[in-house]
C-alpha cells in the first residue's frame, strides 16, 4: 500500500470516470491518429479505493488506396502505454500517464524506411477522492503538412 496520510473513511462509495481525447485531422478531413485515455476510479470521499485506466487508439490506413502491399500503408501504431505514475489505491489521488506513437509510410511519402512523419500524443489525468480530476494533453508532430490540425478535450462522467 502506498505511503499516504491517514484520513477519515466515510461509508459512501462513488465511482467516477474521466476521458481525455486527442486526435489529429489531415487537410482532407480524415482522422490521421487518435489517443483516447479513460480512467475509472472508486472512492469513499477521502481515499481512492480502486483505479483502472485504458487507451483506445486509432489511425488511418491507406489500404483502401491502390497499393502494391498493404502491410504498412498509411499510419501505423508504433507503441502505446498507460501507467500509474503517482498515488493510487489508499491515497487521496492517483495520476496516470498515457502515450501513443505513430509513423507514416504511404502514398504521400514514397521513401520506405525513411519515416518523415511521426506523431506522439501524451495524456495525463489526476483523479481525486472527492470525485474531481485534472487533465492535460500534449501532442507532437515531427513534421506536418498543410491543413493538419489537432482536436483535444476532456470529458467527465460519474455514477452512484
Amino acid at each position: 500500500m502506498p505511503n499516504c496520510p491517514d484520513a477519515l473513511i466515510p461509508s459512501t462509495i462513488h465511482t467516477y470516470m474521466a476521458t481525455v481525447y486527442q486526435r489529429s485531422w489531415d487537410c482532407c478531413g480524415k482522422i490521421m491518429n487518435s489517443l483516447y485515455t479513460t480512467i475509472t476510479w472508486t472512492s469513499n470521499g477521502s481515499r481512492v479505493l480502486n483505479v483502472s485506466a485504458y487507451n483506445s487508439v486509432d489511425y488511418h490506413s491507406e489500404c483502401t488506396v491502390v497499393q502494391v502491399t498493404c502491410s504498412d500503408a498509411g499510419w501505423s501504431l508504433d507503441a502505446q502505454t498507460v501507467q500509474l505514475t503517482s498515488g493510487g489505491v489508499g491515497c487521496s489521488s492517483a495520476t496516470i500517464s498515457a502515450t501513443a506513437d505513430w509513423r507514416y509510410d504511404g502514398v504521400f511519402w514514397p521513401f520506405a524506411g525513411l519515416t518523415a512523419y511521426h506523431n506522439t500524443y501524451i495524456n495525463t489525468i489526476t483523479v481525486n477522492a472527492d470525485g474531481t480530476y485534472q487533465a492535460s494533453w500534449y501532442g507532437h508532430w515531427d513534421n506536418s503538412f498543410f491543413g493538419w490540425r489537432f482536436q483535444q478535450w476532456a470529458a467527465y462522467g460519474s455514477g452512484g
